[in-house]
């Protein structure tokens, strides 16, 4: 279901913009690849999130624990990427936050490597979700 949602939500959001763009604004300077390539990497990257939520409710027995974690992660996750952007110094703190993966301007520009990036979050969400899958196998569940 998880999964439905986000590809249902990010291709209204992608086939939406694209004939929105298309039918109400003449002569319009808009690079469609670019479009659907930043809405693919978002997709991507909210799947990572997704799995690793997913992990978490698998891998722990109380919801609302369940539910910290996987907000905490994303929050710190957040902040970290703030922190990285106010200070040359505190650069090298954007290597360690999945959102670094996501630079729309660089995307949109043409200058992100996709290829690395896409291959990375895909690889990161379905080692995520087998590894959810594994842990709940393996749980013993408390009736």
């Amino acid at each position: 279901m998880l999964v439905t949602g986000l590809v249902v939500i990010c291709g209204f959001t992608t086939v939406g913009g694209l004939a929105g763009i298309s039918l109400l604004i003449e002569n319009p300077v808009f690079n469609q690849q670019s479009f659907t390539e930043l809405n693919l990497i978002g997709f991507l990257l909210f799947l990572v999130i997704g799995g690793y939520s997913f992990l978490f409710s698998c891998a722990i027995n109380d919801e609302k624990r369940a539910l910290g974690a996987a907000a905490g992660l994303t929050v710190i996750f957040f902040g970290l990427n703030l922190v990285s952007k106010l200070s040359e110094d505190l650069s090298w703190i954007e290597n360690i936050t999945l959102f670094s993966l996501f630079n729309p301007q660089a995307i949109i520009r043409g200058a992100a490597a996709l290829l690395p990036i896409s291959t990375g979050l895909l690889m990161g969400a379905l080692l995520l979700f087998g590894l959810s899958v594994v842990t709940f196998k393996n749980r013993d569940l408390p009736l």
